[in-house]
């Protein structure tokens, strides 16, 4: 049979060990609860780089064809610069002007 004092701190004990199971069960809750919110940040950054990823991406895709239609513009003008240059020179040669 078991003393008072042996069951005093049989009791004693038993109620701190109930109460540091709550606490680790606190903690353990506040530590899932700022994963979830560091999750939350981790999606909503997620979202937001794809976002510019894809504004970046269209943006260059239009500078790319902006450049694309200068660069046609400029062999344009310059066949026919050449044309008319040959034209020209075509008809000094033949004497017509």
């Amino acid at each position: 049979m078991l003393t008072l004092r042996q069951t005093t701190f049989f009791y004693f004990f038993t109620s701190l060990l109930s109460n540091f199971i709550h606490f680790c069960k606190d903690v353990e809750a506040r530590i899932f609860e700022k994963l979830d919110k560091i999750e939350e940040r981790i999606n909503d950054l997620c979202i937001r780089l794809t976002a510019m990823e894809n504004e970046y991406n269209s943006h260059i895709s239009d500078m790319e064809k902006k450049q694309d239609n200068k660069l046609k513009r400029r062999d344009y003008t310059l066949a026919i610069m050449a044309v008319g240059l040959t034209i020209i020179e075509v008809c000094r040669t033949l004497g017509i002007i």
